[in-house]
């Protein structure tokens, strides 16, 4: 017989509050959590799907619950590897492009925005530059590579500057 007492979490949100508790809320607990978490910390959050979204969510939307409509050369999925090259959240944040002007050349050449207007998908242009910054992320030992390679990219994919 199962004990009727016994704590029943299905969605794997018990330990929350061992992760959050002592942050705060809103951008400024967010910021709190990236800058000062141990990595320990963090991997314990970014290993539950339900904290692994919500930070991403939070990079997208500089912290809070609203905004986003950036792009971010530091892909919010890489996040943890990220953190682990001590990324600030400021740099996380200085390192973004408002997606309206975004554009991103395919191996033709051809120009492509990074989200089809009206729509709310992805361009072909835009679908492959983002997995190749995934491969670069996942390639790079520290922000510094990381960083010189997407430079190095960025003068074949993009017809402008990155802001770094």
């Amino acid at each position: 017989m199962q004990n009727p007492n016994e704590l029943i979490d299905p969605l794997g949100l018990a330990g929350c509050s061992k992760y959050l508790k002592g942050w705060g809320r809103g951008k400024a607990g967010f910021e709190k959590f990236w800058n000062n978490s141990t990595q320990k910390q963090f991997m314990n959050a970014w290993s539950n799907p339900k904290f692994k979204e919500n930070i991403m969510d939070r990079l997208r939307k500089a912290g809070g619950s609203k905004g986003g409509g950036f792009h971010e050369w530091l892909p919010v999925s890489q996040a943890d590897k990220f953190k682990q090259m001590g990324v600030s959240f400021n740099d996380y944040m200085k390192w973004r492009t408002p997606t309206g002007q975004v554009k991103f050349l395919d191996d033709l050449g051809v120009m492509g925005t990074h989200t089809l207007p009206h729509s709310g998908g992805v361009t072909t242009q835009s679908s492959l530059a983002h997995s190749e910054l995934i491969k670069i992320a996942g390639k790079a030992t520290d922000i510094n590579s990381y960083l010189n390679a997407v430079r190095k990219w960025s003068s074949k994919r993009l017809p402008f500057d990155l802001p770094f």
